[in-house]
């Protein structure tokens, strides 16, 4: 439940100014990785204005829904099961989305030149061996830690400072999921290589969109059995610790994670206002 959020918004402070900057960002993000030509900006940020006045329109009616019952879920402690049915509402929300922007999708990556193709290897290499320097350092033992520290800091964001007795908790669940690091980067090359492979191939707009679909929705039949059932692991065990924090808070823990709840819903309110 606490993922679902995050999911759907990001921070709270800075859920209005993201989405009121959308359009410049992913311009900016865009030409970072391809180095875009000006007629290439100009296109994307047409685009861009436009699928974010039909999301603000179509899709956060339906971001305040969730929100507004994993409020109610909040309310008391809920089940692993609770959490996941929360968190599978709010991936069908960013699969519509993405389902919306295919064809624009298809139609940028149709308008890249080799050079572009090229720039985009590059940086996705840099920001691969960032990752590996990050993430991978040190022992088994240095790794864990590492993992517990960004679980525990998640769940404090949200309710506050954990007891001991909570934090012992999360930290000795954390260690019960499984370590795949170098599996999951092995996994997230294999993506990059089957889009880098797309834009090659220039295909009709139709292929292009084909492809699109099968990376983002199918990728789970690209990928190794083994890999696709540690992910199915992980996320059973993240949603069991979730439940289990959630059966441990107190009042005071409890009504702050109300309250960042709330300030999500505020957040899309004052989106969804005209004008």
């Amino acid at each position: 439940m606490l993922v679902v959020a995050a999911v759907l918004l990001g921070a709270c402070s800075m859920t209005r100014i993201a989405y009121s900057n959308a359009t410049p960002v992913l311009t900016w993000a865009l030409d970072d990785y391809f180095d875009l030509s000006d007629a290439q900006k100009d296109w994307v940020h047409e685009r861009t204005e436009k699928l974010v006045k039909w999301h603000r329109v179509s899709e956060l009616p339906d971001y305040q829904r969730l929100l507004q019952s994993v409020l109610v879920m909040a309310e008391k402690p809920f089940g692993a099961a609770d959490a996941a049915r929360s968190y599978q509402s709010g991936r069908s929300l960013y699969y519509r989305l993405a389902e919306k922007m295919l064809p624009d999708m298809a139609d940028f990556l149709l308008k890249l030149d080799a050079s572009q193709v090229v720039a985009l290897e590059r940086n996705l290499a840099t920001a691969n061996a960032k990752l590996q320097r990050d993430n991978f350092k040190g022992t088994a033992e240095e790794r864990a830690q590492r993992r517990t520290k960004k679980y525990l800091d998640y769940f404090q964001d949200y309710v506050g400072k954990l007891s001991p007795e909570q934090a012992a908790m999360v930290g000795t669940r954390v260690r019960a999921i499984p370590d795949f690091g170098e599996d999951w980067m092995a996994d997230r090359k294999l993506r990059q290589q089957e889009m880098i492979g797309l834009i090659r191939n220039k295909g009709t707009r139709e292929q292009t969109m084909a492809g699109l679909r099968r990376i983002i929705f199918d990728m789970d039949s690209l990928r190794r059995p083994e890999y696709v059932a540690l992910v199915k692991q992980r996320d059973a065990r993240i949603f069991e610790m979730t439940a289990a924090v959630s059966d441990t808070l107190s009042a005071e823990q409890r009504a702050k994670l109300q309250k960042k709840i709330r300030g999500y819903i505020a957040d899309v309110a004052y989106l969804m206002a005209p004008g």
